[in-house]
């Protein structure tokens, strides 16, 4: 038997005040009309009926959807599910609703788009900006990657390459490698950078690329692997994100090199578990101070009630964590003073 939908005369009936007044309660605009008190008392009606908002009837009367379309990578690192757990959190917490959609290759990102942009949305959170296209009726907030047409939360690169290079070149080190996912990312271009700018040596070897789907502690590995059948080795590794960094790290002692004695090894995103592995991880994090799901939800909230201000980028500083997997390079590969 289909049990009965409760509505706001269910609730007007229980609480002995007016359908108006109830709908008021439930009115982010006018639920300043309702007294506090009474304001309790409906709210403690409606939970005990089991009441649920009609979601589609309050876009009807409101004009509006109070959603937003939320689009990243499937979330296989802690990172970005830490992310996009906490985004959903403050999403919903200012009475919103979030239409999340992931991809895991070019064709999957596609259709998620099409999917989300199908819908009656406020606003869009999204990671890669570059599918989306410019006339679209309402605002988008990127994370990490910038788009000169839209506000942006993102991450100095340059700030944290130069942190690894000063770190690694205090230490004694000049032979740096590097696996990354894909070519031609900010990291791995300001890698580049900073290796001509300094006039450090560069093997091809020394660098690793491959997508291997949403495993990065398989790219890692593999990755690590390839690098240790040059000559000479490095003495030192950056990864693209702590992922990448354990699975080197794995390939690494199975090879029977010691860290960071024989190789130093950085990572970046401070996932839960670079404090924990065996050397801990050295990694970059943006400390307990800065949320970035409330950077990205402040950012996109800005721009809904203020269309014509100015474009606004926020540049997050991301912390070098000095922990047990980089120490000074072998003698001989020290820089002579």
């Amino acid at each position: 038997m289909m049990l009965k939908r409760v509505t706001i005369i269910d609730i007007a009936n229980r609480v002995g005040l007016s359908k108006s007044t109830v709908a008021y309660a439930f009115s982010s605009r006018d639920s300043g009309k309702v007294s506090s008190k009474n304001l309790v008392r409906i709210q403690a009606a409606a939970e005990a009926l089991g009441y649920r908002a009609n979601r589609a009837a309050k876009v009807l009367r409101s004009g509006r959807s109070r959603t937003v379309g939320i689009l990243f990578p499937a979330p296989y690192s802690p990172f970005y599910a830490a992310l996009l757990s906490s985004l959903q959190k403050v999403i919903y917490a200012s009475g919103y609703m979030g239409s999340f959609a992931f991809w895991e290759d070019c064709e999957g990102q596609k259709k998620a788009t099409e999917m989300v942009l199908s819908q009656q949305l406020e606003g869009i959170i999204t990671v890669e900006p570059g599918v989306l296209p410019g006339d679209l009726p309402f605002p988008v907030v990127t994370y990490y990657n910038a788009d000169a047409r839209f506000d942006g939360v993102i991450h100095d690169f340059s700030h944290a390459l130069n942190s690894v290079f000063g770190y690694l070149v205090e230490l004694g080190h000049r032979r740096i490698g590097h696996i990354s996912r894909e070519p031609g990312t900010a990291r791995t271009r300001c890698f580049m950078e900073n290796i001509r700018s300094r006039g450090f040596l560069l093997q091809p070897e020394w660098l690793y690329t491959h997508s291997l789907g949403g495993d990065n502690f398989a790219l890692g590995y593999q990755g690590m692997q390839a690098i240790l059948r040059s000559r000479p080795l490095p003495t030192a590794l950056f990864a693209h994100d702590d992922q990448i960094a354990l699975g080197a790290l794995r390939a690494a002692l199975e090879a029977g090199l010691r860290v960071p004695e024989d190789l130093s090894i950085i990572g970046y995103d401070d996932i839960p578990g670079a404090s924990y592995s065996t050397p801990s991880l050295t990694t970059f994090g943006l400390g307990e101070d800065v949320s970035c799901a409330d950077l990205l939800w402040k950012s996109l909230l800005h721009r809904i009630s203020n269309p014509a201000a100015p474009r606004k980028e926020y540049l997050l500083k991301p912390v070098l964590m000095k922990r047990e997997s980089c120490s000074f390079a072998r003698k001989e590969e020290k820089i002579q003073s």
